[in-house]
């Protein structure tokens, strides 16, 4: 049996779970035209999104149910036992997206039920949901250096560990400094902010970095706690506040 089918297998077998068992849930936002590309796209797709289970697994110590954006069923969700929701990251623009796929997560998030935090393009889905608008950040001036030639070239980046400036106080960055030091990996950003949101934290090329709903457990953060390290441990401190929030 190939490394895909098995993992097929155990996300239907997770996603059997969902009636008994609590748990949260990630939500994958990635185009399906980039995960079907060819076996190989697939294969490292599927990988990356059980990786990020077996993470959030580990941090809050309940099991992690992947679900891409096009199967999200806001009733079974509901009605399950899932405490917490975490929308990933994306690789395709949003101009190749039709949004009508949305339309089950985005009740979802209206109704804030369940508590979130949206990572990067998920972040910029958030706002998307609640009627915001995103961009890209600028094209690069004459002589300045292109972190990732390879992608978006000749567009401004942020790509690596930044600091990001924490503007307000909150539960999700507990334990931590007024800057933390994070991985990015974007070129669009959140143009403008939803009403409904405020806004935690940003650096100087990306003024809007983590959003709160105002009312509601909702999140989200343009940079990727989720990809934290040894030596940049902060991402791990935010995922844990987070879960904390969400009562796990």
């Amino acid at each position: 049996m190939t490394k895909v089918s098995l993992l097929k297998r155990h996300i239907l077998k997770k996603r059997k779970e969902i009636i008994d068992i609590a748990m949260i849930c990630f939500v994958d936002i990635e185009h399906p035209n980039a995960i079907n590309r060819d076996e190989n796209a697939r294969s490292r797709h599927l990988a990356r999104v059980m990786e990020r289970c077996s993470l959030f697994e580990e941090l809050s110590g309940v099991h992690c149910l992947p679900v891409h954006f096009l199967r999200v069923n806001r009733r079974d969700l509901l009605e399950s036992k899932v405490q917490a929701l975490l929308i990933s990251g994306c690789s395709t623009d949003w101009k190749e997206y039709d949004f009508g796929g949305f339309n089950e997560l985005f009740k979802l998030l209206k109704e804030g039920k369940i508590p979130t935090l949206a990572l990067c393009g998920g972040h910029q889905l958030l706002a998307y949901a609640f009627g915001g608008e995103c961009g890209s950040l600028r094209p690069l001036k004459l002589g300045e250096e292109d972190p990732n030639p390879n992608y978006h070239p000749g567009m401004l980046k942020e790509w690596g560990i930044r600091k990001v400036k924490i503007l307000k106080k909150d539960p999700l960055f507990d334990g931590l400094g007024d800057e933390i030091a994070v991985p990015e990996r974007h070129y669009w950003e959140i143009k403008k902010m939803p009403k409904e949101f405020v806004n935690l934290a940003s650096t100087d090329e990306c003024q809007i970095q983590t959003i709160k709903h105002r009312q509601k457990p909702i999140y989200g953060t343009q940079f990727h706690p989720e990809s934290y390290d040894e030596q940049h441990p902060d991402g791990k401190t935010v995922l844990t506040n987070f879960f904390r929030i969400a009562g796990i």
